[in-house]
């Protein structure tokens, strides 16, 4: 029984492709964000904003970063900028 989860969990191990041979970490770390399609973001925000943004999000039914995807994506400043 210990060795059939033993064998289970070896072949649910995640394979990672190797950075190709001459591309500096910094181009593979950017080819692998291309290969996400996605950027992270952060921010500090006040206590007042947080409350204000999470329940925006909850009345709009939106998870945390579709709020912020939404938010960027609607926003009259940003429109012309992209």
């Amino acid at each position: 029984m210990e060795s059939e989860f033993n064998d289970n969990q070896r072949s649910q191990r995640i394979k990672r492709r190797a950075r190709p041979y001459g591309m500096s970490e910094w181009d593979w770390k950017i080819a692998k964000e291309d290969i996400k399609n996605r950027w992270q973001v952060s921010a500090k925000l006040t206590e007042v904003n947080w409350h204000s943004f999470n329940n925006w999000c909850k009345k709009n039914d939106l998870s945390i970063n579709r709020g912020v995807n939404k938010l960027i994506a609607t926003h009259p400043d940003l429109q012309n900028n992209a």
